[in-house]
């Protein structure tokens, strides 16, 4: 769970842990905590399980050469991922995402598994403070 993300592809890459397993531990502990601390606004366990188990099944050698290769991946909840609603923060959007942006497609291509959407501050404003 800690080992940072070259390190998991590398223990998924190698067969030490599958890439259901690290995201099924992710879910857990978003699960356990999440409650407490609000950091998802949206988790896609469902998806990210089908795409942990599509990567386990496909040929060891084409994941190797991906560099996120298994590894459970948040989006803060100002990028597009298909089927979701990108809120900004609001309630005001209601509309899910016809598609993947384009950082959530290259996230893709490189193996990683979308775990879910982070949340932000209302409008994905800053304060003054955090500049």
């Amino acid at each position: 769970m800690f080992a940072g993300a070259a390190a998991q592809a590398d223990l998924v890459r190698h067969g030490t842990v599958s890439a259901i397993e690290l995201t099924e531990a992710t879910l857990d502990r978003i699960a356990a905590i999440n409650p407490t601390v609000n950091a998802y606004r949206e988790v896609f366990a469902e998806r990210a399980l089908s795409d942990a188990a599509d990567l386990d099944k496909a040929n060891r050698a084409d994941v190797a050469r991906l560099p996120l290769g298994g590894v459970p991946v948040a989006v803060k909840d100002t990028i597009d991922v298909e089927g979701s609603v990108t809120t900004y923060g609001t309630a005001a959007v209601e509309r899910p995402a016809s598609g993947d942006a384009p950082i959530v497609a290259a996230l893709r291509a490189a193996g990683a598994v979308i775990i879910g959407k982070t949340t932000c501050s209302e409008l994905a404003r800053l304060t003054r403070s955090a500049r």
